[in-house]
């Protein structure tokens, strides 16, 4: 009898993720996903357990697009006023996994772009993982001894998953970001970064260019333990983020032993990782590339202290 009801329970799941397919794609009414043929009580209560979760908008507003998806991701597309407010669009800058029934249950869909914490935040198998991978491959918060404290620098800060992975990573870390984006930034706060206890006490973000703000905070004699840039956008790492100053910044910003991590598309990596290695010279500092599945059109080059050299 068990041996019947797993097999049972594993044939409606397995239908039902095949419809659920369908339905996304627009090949089977999404009010057909109710109609299995279920012949036993064990999947008829997985069925009712398992009720979808609409996709659902969450904020609209000139330059940002907020979709919650049924399956739990978030996903962020930065657009224009002329973009279709469309929910089913497959397009999107960034996204991360919130709990789906969570979000359900406590966002409104609505343009006003009212806040919603992520909550069961996780990062998706993409870039963003693989910066916050490397990030931690530098243990810039950690020892021997577990926590410590730690300065981090994000240029770039996007949506915030690069950002709440860090702080979540790094309890004691003191992070500053930079975004350029007035609009985005709000959105990271409301939809990422919102919900998180003792974030506000920790996180400083700050709206302004990349290259600006690498310049002002080096002026100003602050120095981190760890710098991340992901400056990307709309397929261009712009000039700012990735010329002679810029670099030369990150050199006064990153302390001695510290790391950083550049996202970078393939067009522009060569020509930045000669600045990086130009002015982060052997044997002091590494420069190298890394690259995997997750890294699309782009790379991360990564700069190490020679205490903290990654495998």
């Amino acid at each position: 009898m068990l041996r019947f009801s797993l097999i049972a329970l594993w044939s409606c799941a397995l239908v039902r993720h095949a419809q659920s397919l369908l339905a996304r794609r627009g090949l089977v009414p999404e009010n057909s996903l109710g109609g299995l043929n279920c012949k036993t009580d064990l999947c008829r209560s997985m069925q009712r357990s398992t009720a979808p979760v609409p996709d659902t908008q969450l904020c609209r507003s000139d330059s940002v697009e907020v979709v919650q998806r049924g399956s739990g991701t978030r996903e962020f597309r930065f657009t224009d006023p002329t973009h279709p407010a469309k929910v089913d669009v497959d397009y999107h800058d960034a996204e991360v996994q919130c709990d789906a029934a969570a979000s359900a249950a406590n966002c409104t869909a609505a343009t006003q772009c009212t806040a919603c914490s992520c909550m069961g935040f996780s990062l998706v198998h993409d870039f963003n993982e693989a910066l916050v991978e490397r990030f931690l491959r530098s243990s810039p918060c950690q020892d021997g001894a577990g926590q410590r404290e730690a300065n981090v620098l994000i240029v770039g800060m996007g949506p915030g998953v690069v950002a709440r992975a860090v702080a979540e990573s790094c309890p004691l870390a003191q992070i500053q970001a930079v975004e350029v984006s007035a609009q985005v930034a709000s959105a990271a706060e409301r939809y990422v970064l919102s919900g998180v206890s003792g974030l506000d006490q920790r996180l400083q973000i700050d709206v302004e260019d990349g290259g600006a703000a690498a310049e002002a905070l080096a002026g100003s004699g602050r120095s981190f333990d760890s710098v991340i840039v992901d400056c990307m956008t709309e397929g261009d790492t712009p000039l700012a983020c990735r010329n002679d100053e810029f670099v030369k910044h990150m050199k006064d910003l990153l302390r001695p032993g510290g790391s950083l991590q550049q996202w970078v598309w393939h067009g522009q990596r060569d020509e930045l990782e000669e600045r990086y290695r130009a002015a982060f010279p052997a044997p002091t500092w590494s420069v190298s590339e890394f690259r995997d599945g997750r890294m699309n059109m782009g790379s991360i080059i990564e700069v190490h202290g020679n205490s903290t050299a990654a495998a």
